[in-house]
């Protein structure tokens, strides 16, 4: 057999613009002349390794409910801004992100800056969302292919916030009140841990004015300090969920590298040719399916 030389892999590389804004959030752009579309991601370090003990789920909920309304915008007056422009804009736990047709990127972060810094929190969604949730983790707490999955999370880091549900726990999230989340949010949305890219047929500085005008009364806070995890040493972990079902949902792996490792592209991609394509595209599905 012969083993082709090997080759150089190909590196990419994005021209980006990084400037600090005046609160202290970091802001990067990347013009893409002649991009239809502009997409903004805000990111705030801190999100599930914030979550107060017992209170696992409090980063998840408030996360994902900025879009529900702000001092400045309603949720329907939020959607009648933005869906005439093709727009979207979606919270999780560690931030918000969007797009919209490129034109209309001022708009875009008019909405995302409000919901980033001035979400209300209206009860009544609180009281809806956290609902659904627990109707999610009742759901869940029978399923074999979600309860391995978490039971996987566990043996490979332990204790770290990465062993357990960003979501939380049903007795976690039943305690998760309308407070906890205005605190978490008070205490955790703070401009320093703020990372906002913007990517488009947009000019760099003309953004950087925009935000330093959008946020000029963002609190700066504190940043968060960079810690190195702590996980379990590595070593052969065995653990299972017995349910009584006819399909066997089986989960093996074990600690990456980090994603500033030259090799994370690569590895990457051979994650998605050997077993996370979609369908039996990937090449373990195939095997185990066909052969």
């Amino acid at each position: 057999m012969i083993t082709p030389a090997a080759r150089p892999v190909p590196k990419l590389e994005l021209t980006i613009e990084r400037f600090e804004l005046a609160c202290g959030a970091v802001l990067l752009v990347s013009r893409r002349a002649g991009a239809p579309v502009t997409a903004v991601h805000a990111h705030v370090r801190g999100g599930p390794a914030q979550d107060p003990p017992g209170l696992e789920g409090t980063a998840f909920l408030a996360g994902s409910l900025v879009d529900q309304g702000t001092r400045d915008f309603t949720e329907e007056r939020i959607a009648e801004q933005l869906e005439p422009c093709g727009g979207e804009l979606a919270g999780d736990a560690s931030g918000i992100h969007g797009s919209i047709a490129g034109g209309e990127w001022k708009l875009l972060l008019r909405v995302m800056t409000s919901m980033l810094t001035k979400p209300t929190y209206p009860a009544e969604k609180v009281a809806l969302h956290k609902q659904r949730l627990l109707d999610r983790l009742l759901v869940e707490r029978d399923d074999p292919r979600a309860q391995g999955g978490l039971v996987f999370r566990k043996l490979v880091y332990g204790k770290h916030w990465l062993g357990r549900a960003a979501y939380g726990t049903l007795a976690s999230v039943k305690k998760i009140e309308l407070a906890h989340l205005r605190a978490h949010h008070s205490a955790n949305g703070v401009a320093k841990r703020a990372v906002i890219a913007v990517c488009g047929d947009v000019d760099p500085k003309a953004v950087k004015r925009e935000l330093d005008r959008l946020l000029a009364r963002w609190k700066p806070g504190t940043s968060l300090a960079t810690e190195p995890p702590r996980f379990p040493e590595r070593g052969v972990r065995v653990d299972a969920f017995p349910a009584e079902r006819q399909q066997v949902h089986l989960y093996l792996g074990h600690l990456g590298i980090a994603r500033s490792h030259p090799d994370y592209a690569a590895l990457v991609v051979m994650d998605h040719v050997l077993g996370t394509g979609p369908g039996f595209t990937n090449r373990i599905a195939r095997i185990l399916r066909d052969e």
